[in-house]
């Protein structure tokens, strides 16, 4: 009789023109309950829930467009690291969480689609880890 081979499918959350989730994207999949979710409200200035970990998320792009696909992201959520190779169509990006609606405007014309592997925990920000800018993205481009 022959073996049969399940493969361990892994749950990717994908965001694209034709899927955008709503609430908040990449979705958290656990909850940490030694940690307490809060809100972060100072001088009634910011109303939404403060995300303090980040996911690695995969972005994919026209290799023509990864600049500004990344430039997108940053200008519409925090983007902390980014791996990326100026030949491939893509890349990678350690992001932290942020209502989809915001990123609906870099989905489609300038990033083909955002993909999230849920199997894979999300990390509280290390301290110190600085926000990737606009400006890192423009130095990063004239070194390659």
């Amino acid at each position: 009789m022959a073996k049969s081979h399940s493969m361990d499918r892994t749950a990717f959350n994908k965001f694209n023109k034709s899927y955008i989730p709503v609430g908040v994207w990449p979705p958290q999949t656990y909850r940490d309950t030694s940690i307490p979710h809060k809100l972060e409200i100072q001088h009634d200035t910011k109303i939404w829930p403060y995300y303090n970990k980040i996911a690695l998320v995969q972005y994919d792009c026209e290799s023509s467009k990864q600049y500004y696909c990344l430039q997108c992201l940053i200008q519409h959520t925090e983007i902390y690291l980014i791996y990326s190779d100026k030949s491939a169509s893509g890349g990678y990006v350690w992001m932290r969480q942020i209502v989809s609606g915001l990123l609906k405007s870099c989905v489609g014309e300038k990033c083909q689609s955002l993909e999230y592997d849920e199997q894979r925990s999300q990390i509280i920000r290390p301290a110190g880890l600085r926000q990737f800018t606009k400006e890192d993205l423009a130095l990063r481009s004239t070194k390659d």
